[in-house]
């Protein structure tokens, strides 16, 4: 699974030249927080119910 998630996060750090905010939905988290790259790590229940995320 770790190995999964670095190759699509490598493959998200290769599109960092764009302006759009780069958000990663994960079902193993509670809490929304922000990596060393800027890209905002969410609960798949956060992302649904919040309207201000997109």
């Amino acid at each position: 699974m770790e190995i999964k998630r670095d190759l699509y996060l490598k493959k998200l750090i290769s599109f960092m030249w764009d302006s759009f905010p780069k958000i990663v939905v994960r079902h193993d988290i509670r809490k929304r927080w922000y990596d060393d790259n800027g890209i905002l790590n969410i609960g798949i229940l956060d992302f649904l119910l919040d309207d201000s995320i997109v």
